[in-house]
Parts: C-alpha cells; structure tokens; sequence
C-alpha cells in the first residue's frame, strides 16, 4: 500500500491528546460534555507546526485525527490506517491491559463490572468494522484473546464483580 507514513505517525502521535490529564477537564460535569476528539483536531496542528511539520501535511492529519474512532467513516487509506490500528488496541491483551487499568480512574470504568461490559462491546462490535486485510489477520488472535478472557472472567466472578 501507498500512504503516507508521516501522516499516520503525527496522526497517531496526537489522536488522542483530549483524553489525558492535563489536557481535559478535571471536574465530572464538564468532563462528561467534553469533545476529546475536537480538542485533538484544534491542539495538533499548533503542535505540529511548533515541531517542524509540513503545513502541506497538516489538513490530512487533521482528517486522520477526525475519523479514528470506530463510529466515523474514515476518508483516506491513512485514516483507515489509523482507525483499524485504534479498532485493533482495543481488542486483545493490550485491550484488557489498557481497560482494567482504567477502573475506578476513569469515569466509563467506576468497576470491573464496567470494564468486562466495555470489552464485550468492543468484542461484540468492533471487529466487523476493520477494513484492511492486514488488520483483520492481526486481529484474529486479539478476538480469541480477549474472548477467552471474557469467559473465563464470567466463569470465576459469577456475575459478582464490582
């Protein structure tokens, strides 16, 4: 495939600024208002360009940044790029890692009931939404992983996890 690696990095680098400390808001009620995604859009381009960037560049990642979620149509083969990459981190070992760590430090996440409701969703239904082949065999074993995981967390917590 030709894309261009520089997008995908800069995109990748910078998709998901508006979730961390220090760059949302702290307080519950503006918090669950809050557009990460939006704030993304606006922060990469000044960042970017402060690092040395082509401003030729810029729009497309921008573009990448705006359709990396799995609920957005993404528009070129770079943001496909990075929305399967998104899809794929959320599935698997490093999908489990990322959510549990999350419990009680994230309002989605107050228990681990939350997080094991949250990777089914994304069992359930983030898969069929990759479109690259290469993402499709990366995340053959990512599903299986995170299936089991699922069963078995059913199996020892008897539907009582908090």
């Amino acid at each position: 495939m030709t894309y261009d690696d520089d997008v995908v990095y800069a995109a990748a680098w910078l998709h998901d600024m508006g979730v961390f400390v220090g760059h949302r808001p702290e307080e519950q009620e503006a918090l669950e208002r809050w557009d990460s995604v939006a704030y993304a859009v606006d922060l990469a381009p000044r960042v970017l360009i402060s690092n040395g960037f082509p401003s030729a560049k810029l729009e497309a990642v921008v573009e990448c940044i705006r359709h990396h979620q799995p609920s957005t149509e993404p528009k070129s083969l770079e943001s496909t790029i990075l929305r399967d990459a998104d899809i794929l981190e959320q599935l698997g070992a490093i999908g489990i890692l990322r959510t549990v760590a999350k419990v009680g430090r994230d309002t989605r996440f107050v228990t681990f009931s939350d997080a094991v409701a949250s990777l089914q969703k994304a069992l359930d239904h983030l898969p069929p939404l990759l479109r690259l082949a290469s993402a499709r065999r990366l995340a053959e074993e990512r599903i299986r992983i995170l299936r089991e995981f699922l069963q078995a967390a059913a199996t020892e917590g008897s539907g009582r996890l908090h």
